[in-house]
């Protein structure tokens, strides 16, 4: 058995349908073409479906993450890549379901991807993904910035900027952590649990 099956969309309550009415495929075309947060039957896919167990909380996140996709100084490119060195870093199948899409429609290649989630450095990426990518993966590592990346960080995107990566990176941490909590797979994914007798022989 799965271990969340998100909630039954006839029993939401007001709060929990305003919530979900975010995430409608017309309320969100310019998403919708990259990837679904809504099922046809309008049931919640990835992190919304946990946020509407907690809708208070879940539009605080919700508004959160629109800052985070859009509100932010960051090329495109830069902000996929940033938010990819987490999911294939914490190996979150949501995310890396969502933003790799997301990652090509911006016009990372299949290749370029590849590259990420070795943690190498795309021969295409300019200053600011070089700078996002490094500190990602310090964040990701060690749970801040050194003096030398952060003084680099600094450089070239100024403060307002670097807090951004930085709380872009935190974010997507969040969210990898939620998912990976109560199992939250793409659409059509369903995990298989080991037996544990195979695994003991």
């Amino acid at each position: 058995m799965p271990r969340f099956t998100p909630p039954d969309p006839s029993g939401y309550s007001e709060r929990q349908r305003e919530l979900a009415a975010r995430y409608a495929p017309e309320r969100r075309p310019e998403a919708h073409a990259v990837f679904p947060l809504a099922d046809g039957d309008g049931r919640l896919l990835g992190p919304p479906a946990l946020w509407v167990l907690s809708p208070d909380i879940g539009f605080s996140l919700a508004e959160f993450g629109y800052q985070m996709r859009w509100g932010i100084h960051l090329s495109g490119l830069a902000r996929e890549a940033a938010i990819l060195a987490v999911g294939y870093t914490l190996e979150s199948p949501f995310e890396l379901f969502a933003h790799e899409r997301a990652a090509r429609a911006e016009g990372w290649t299949d290749a370029d991807l590849a590259v990420i989630a070795e943690r190498r450095m795309p021969a295409s990426a300019d200053a600011e993904v070089r700078i996002a990518l490094e500190a990602a993966w310090s964040i990701l590592d060690t749970g801040t910035l050194d003096d030398r990346l952060y003084a680099r960080g600094l450089a070239m995107l100024g403060l307002e900027h670097l807090f951004q990566l930085v709380t872009l990176v935190a974010y997507y941490r969040l969210i990898a952590t939620q998912l990976a909590a109560f199992d939250v797979q793409p659409p059509g994914v369903r995990r298989t649990e080991p037996d544990p007798l195979e695994e003991t022989g």
